[in-house]
């Protein structure tokens, strides 16, 4: 009899500690699903806000955009219409520059890039911007890690020439900002080149190098960084092999 007491408490014991296992496990396991679907439901709003943010920032430039195109067809009317035609031509030849900065821009193909360059043009900027682009650059051709890594430290890169920049050399004249992408020995190159004012030399050179660790952490270590800065010329450019 005590033999079959016994017998009978170790199986009450081993259905008791079953059941809290397999209570266990079910709450694990709807715990573990409720968490699949907060993290499931966070995803999709950072989604929603990112798109959100993307489309509010292309609205922002289209507005910019229509804003500066009516102020440069009022000044072309009134050259008109006043018959002062030597400043006609003026007004004609900085609003085809305008367009020319956009079909470069767009002929990137790189969306995030060409959006940040129309921005730069729209928003009333420090320079006087100019996009030169060779026929056969287009940033499609890397793969999309190292393309948006370009990107960005081109993004950074002029962020940091419009922070570091100084006065011009001639008041009322803005400096040149020439964004220039070429290829040069197997290399993609994206360069700015900065005339008409100096920049602060070492805040510029701690910023360039801040983009270099990054691009380091990102372990992109093939896109290099150079930075030269002259009494009246900045230049950066930026690399990467076509051959990734």
């Amino acid at each position: 009899m005590l033999l079959g007491a016994a017998l009978l408490t170790a199986a009450i014991v081993v259905l008791a500690e079953s059941a809290l296992v397999r209570v266990l496990g079910l709450v694990l396991f709807a715990c573990g699903g409720f968490g699949v679907h907060l993290l499931r439901k966070r995803h999709e709003q950072n989604l929603r806000e990112q798109h959100e943010q993307q489309v509010e920032s292309v609205l922002e430039m289209l507005q910019n955009r229509r804003h500066d195109w009516l102020n440069d067809l009022q000044l072309v009317y009134a050259y008109v219409k006043m018959k002062k035609y030597d400043r006609l031509s003026e007004a004609i030849r900085a609003l085809v520059e305008k367009m020319e900065v956009e079909s470069r821009a767009a002929r990137l193909d790189a969306p995030e890039l060409t959006l940040f360059l129309h921005h730069l043009a729209t928003e009333g900027s420090k320079f006087k911007l100019a996009v030169e682009t060779d026929e056969k650059v287009r940033l499609r051709q890397l793969p999309e890690p190292v393309r948006r890594a370009f990107c960005s430290a081109m993004v950074e890169a002029v962020q940091a020439l419009k922070k570091n920049v100084q006065e011009p050399e001639t008041y009322g004249t803005l400096p040149l900002l020439t964004i220039r992408f070429n290829t040069r020995d197997q290399l993609l190159i994206g360069g700015l080149y900065l005339d008409g004012c100096a920049a602060d030399i070492d805040r510029l050179g701690k910023d360039c190098e801040a983009i270099r660790k990054k691009l380091r952490q990102d372990r992109h270590k093939r896109i290099r960084l150079f930075d030269v800065v002259k009494p009246h010329r900045t230049e950066i450019e930026i690399s990467v092999p076509l051959q990734t």
